[in-house]
């Protein structure tokens, strides 16, 4: 199945924490199956204008999307079914706006399903198939978050971080950690610093001075941390 990918598709990945669901499922789809529109290129680089990050969001458009998604034209045919879809939008007295409209014209015309968030939009255009993948991992972070974490019931006996740092990280920095647990196997996640040398670990408990030995620096990524670690537990701790 191929998709066409609305803006906020495509502006999550740009997130300082992109949904994690969605991110394993856009791995799944192969690179010829992925396009978008000129309409949505247009809307990425109006935000990236009016940003007071301006060069990062132009060089996430022009190195990290142009070349991994194909971008369709808004052209005369796909301007036809715009312009029937809007007419009889408005004679329902359901319209569009028309960047919308213009996107959903678009993967009628090229027969593609739509990644959006903004389900409620785009229920509205007849025939329009939608993909809720990103608008379902919406929904659980939220969940989650209304939840919060699910703590275990014992602490961890060594974390090691995959930290370059020779200082504790401003407040709110998060890192790959490896967490051993008592009689499991490792478990990778992300922990995020929470000031006076402690550490938030994601869906785990606070991690201080007492009671878990951390290894800091110990690699520069995750990859290089499984990598490090190999089920064997390092020598240096503290």
């Amino acid at each position: 199945m191929a998709y066409l990918f609305d803006t906020d598709a495509i502006s999550e990945l740009f997130k300082p924490r992109p949904l994690p669901v969605y991110l394993e499922w856009l791995a799944d789809i192969d690179r010829d199956d992925q396009f978008t529109s000129a309409v949505v290129v247009g809307e990425l680089y109006k935000g990236a204008f009016r940003s007071e990050a301006r060069d990062r969001h132009l060089r996430n458009i022009e190195e990290r999307v142009l070349p991994t998604v194909t971008v369709l034209p808004f052209d005369s045919p796909v301007a036809r079914v715009f312009g029937e879809l809007q007419a009889d939008l408005e004679a329902e007295g359901t319209p569009l706006a028309d960047a919308d409209a213009q996107i959903g014209a678009t993967a009628l015309h090229f027969d593609l399903t739509l990644v959006t968030g903004n389900l409620r939009h785009f229920h509205r255009i007849p025939r329009l198939r939608l993909d809720e993948i990103l608008a379902d991992a919406r929904s659980q972070e939220a969940k989650r978050s209304r939840e919060g974490p699910t703590m275990p019931t014992t602490m961890p006996e060594r974390v090691y971080f995959a930290s370059s740092r020779e200082q504790d990280p401003d407040e709110g920095a998060r890192v790959w950690v490896a967490v051993d647990w008592p009689g499991e196997d490792w478990d990778y996640r992300q922990a995020t610093y929470i000031g006076d040398g402690n550490w938030q670990l994601d869906q785990g408990p606070a991690l201080g001075s007492e009671g878990v030995r951390c290894v800091r620096h110990w690699s520069l990524s995750r990859e290089a941390l499984v990598a490090q670690v190999g089920g064997n537990k390092p020598e240096n701790s503290r």
